[in-house]
Formats: structure tokens, sequence, C-alpha cells
């Protein structure tokens, strides 16, 4: 049959790239946040705002991405806009900036909550059945762990240790030796508490290398649950000589609901630069 396209909604502005990393929509599909210039002043301002689809609603209030370039994304739930890494600041006030969204009076409340001061902008966000949101990501500071990451805690001016302690551990040992590392988690079903990350390793797994000198959990793909904190390793995505591409890594993602998860790997092939096939594992 002939595709037609349809449109659904014309915004004041053209439209901009969202970062491309997290997600743009809550779990309900009701629910956007999209990002576009409508300051008419010939500068590049585009900042983020919430449209209700179903109401056809533009919320008023709206979020400056901490990187231009970088992501802002709605939680599952919808409760919340998320932005991170802000360029100009250090460890450990690194902004990682939460606004909660007014769904009574359609508004994006004004004051962020900066809940993360450490790291970078690799992560993912999750509503688990605990009722609390969290950015699932890990430290790469000074310790090698993943972790739990309350959303909703004020860490401005915090040290290091007082946020590490504020925050959970689901994943002990392993960024730190690794050096990187992508995550991914479930917006909704059964599965909602299910999150997900491929250790990365650049030094001890280079093109034709042998696992001698390897660590627990390296080049694996991880589940963690966040709630009962059950930490389950499905397989080893075997990409090597990650250093070489970006396209080289696993950049692991999930459904929807969880029951599929996919990555890409080399195993093990060099040339061209950057190959790899996509793989597929149901997560039961």
């Amino acid at each position: 049959p002939q595709l037609i396209d349809t449109i659904m909604k014309t915004f004041p502005a053209p439209l901009q790239p969202n970062g491309g990393s997290l997600n743009t929509q809550d779990r309900s599909g009701q629910y956007f946040t999209v990002r576009y210039d409508d300051t008419n002043n010939g500068i590049n301002d585009a900042t983020n705002k919430v449209w209700d689809s179903q109401a056809d609603i533009i919320y008023s209030g709206a979020v400056t991405p901490l990187n231009p370039h970088g992501w802002v994304a709605i939680t599952p739930d919808g409760k919340y806009l998320v932005t991170a890494a802000g360029q100009f600041s250090k460890a450990p006030n690194i902004e990682h900036y939460s606004y909660e969204i007014d769904h009574v009076h359609h508004t994006i409340l004004p004051t962020p909550t900066q809940f993360w001061g450490l790291c970078g902008d690799h992560g993912a966000l999750i509503s688990a059945s605990d009722g609390h949101n969290y950015f699932i990501t890990h430290n790469c500071l000074n310790d090698a762990n993943t972790y739990r990451v309350d959303i909703t805690l004020n860490q401005a001016g915090k040290t290091e240790a007082q946020q590490i302690a504020a925050n959970q551990v689901l994943l002990q040992g392993v960024f730190g030796k690794t050096g990187d590392g992508h995550l991914s988690a479930v917006s909704k079903g059964p599965n909602q508490d299910w999150a997900f990350a491929d250790i990365e390793t650049f030094s001890d797994d280079p093109f034709n290398g042998t696992p001698s000198s390897w660590a627990p959990y390296e080049q694996e793909i991880v589940a963690m649950n966040v709630v009962t904190l059950e930490v389950r390793r499905y397989a080893h995505h075997r990409s090597r000589g990650l250093a070489s591409s970006y396209y080289a890594q696993p950049r692991i993602s999930c459904s929807w609901d969880g029951s599929v998860v996919l990555w890409t790997s080399n195993f093990n092939i060099g040339a061209p630069v950057g190959y790899s096939d996509l793989y597929a594992m149901p997560f039961r």
C-alpha cells in the first residue's frame, strides 16, 4: 500500500535536533519534548518545550539545554524534563538538571534540581515501580561503579563522597577499569525496573587480543534491577578495538517494554574501520 504522510502538529518554529540519545516521548505517548527557537532575534536560542499531543497544548516554560548539542529528555512517567553535562562546569558540580512538569497548569516549573555533579552525559532515565525517577549512570572519575541517581535530590554544592552516599551503587568495579560504556532502560510494562549496560574495554581488548587479564563483567551485556538491585550477566558482546571507531562500540539499546536488548559488535573484525553487526537477545 502507498504510504501517506500525516502532519500531527505545526510548531511555531522548525524543530531542531535533540541530542539523539534519550527519549523525547513519555511511555503513554501523550507527552513530548520538542526543541525549537521561537525568539525571532536572529540568534539560535533553541529551548525544549513540552507538548501534550492529545490536548494539543504547548506548555509554558522552557528548558535550555546545558549543552547546545546535547540531549533534553522526558522521564517515562512524563513528570520531569532532564538535561545533563554542563559544558563549563567541573566535578563535583557538573550540571545535571531535572525540571518538574506541572500537567495541571500546563507549565514547566522554572527552578531546576541539580541532582548529580559527577561524570558526563552517558546514562538512561527510568521511572521505577517504587515511584522514583532515576538517572542510571557511572561516576568515571574516581571509582568504577554504576549508580542509580535520584533526579529529585538536590546535590548542588555537595562533595563527591556526599553524592555517592545519597545514591545507590548498582554495579561495582567495572567502568573505572574499562573506561566507558553505554546504558539503556525500560520505559514501561512489567520490566520497568530494569536497566542495561554494555561494559566497554579499550585498553585490555585490542583486535586479536586475549582475555587473559580480564576483570569480572568485562566486555559483557549486563542487566540491573534498580529496585531489587539484582544483576544478571547476559552475554559477551565481543567488540574489540573499541578505540578504532565510535561505531565499534556496542551502544546498547532496549525496546520500550524491555523484551528485547540490542547492541552492535565487530566481533574482532577490524576492516573496514567501524564495521559492526547488530545483535538482539530476548530479555526474560
